[in-house]
């Protein structure tokens, strides 16, 4: 196991983060700011390696109970070629390893997620009117 997994997050060292408590209720004063993804295009490559853009059009975001340094996220996407729309759940998490160290990125692996959370992330999108 990696020494990055047997210690606890290191928080930012900013003097005044700033936080975006409408994205995220919860995020600790000692995070920085989380990015705003909503409108952002990417480009990925499929299976057969044809390049694919997409666009976010919308994100939900919960702290996670159990973990102040990791956000669950929801985002809804559309491709751009074919205008399918599709979902995507995710997490953000403060970087412990010293390029991404007290910075928010997107996690790599898939997220575990406790019940409570997971129940008030997959009501949000109806409420929203996504579904």
């Amino acid at each position: 196991m990696g020494k990055h997994r047997r210690t606890k997050p290191q928080r930012a060292s900013l003097a005044a983060p700033s936080v975006n408590y409408s994205k995220a209720r919860g995020v600790a004063k000692q995070y920085p700011a989380l990015p705003d993804n909503i409108g952002k295009r990417t480009k990925w490559k499929n299976i057969r390696g044809e390049l694919r853009t997409i666009t976010i059009l919308d994100e939900i975001r919960r702290v996670q109970s159990n973990a102040s340094h990791k956000v669950i996220c929801l985002q809804k996407l559309r491709f751009d070629q074919s205008g399918e729309t599709e979902y995507r759940l995710g997490y953000y998490m403060i970087g412990v390893k010293p390029r991404m160290a007290g910075r928010w990125t997107w996690g790599q692996f898939a997220i575990l997620i406790p019940a409570k959370d997971f129940r008030w992330v997959v009501r949000q999108p109806q409420k929203r009117g996504w579904i």
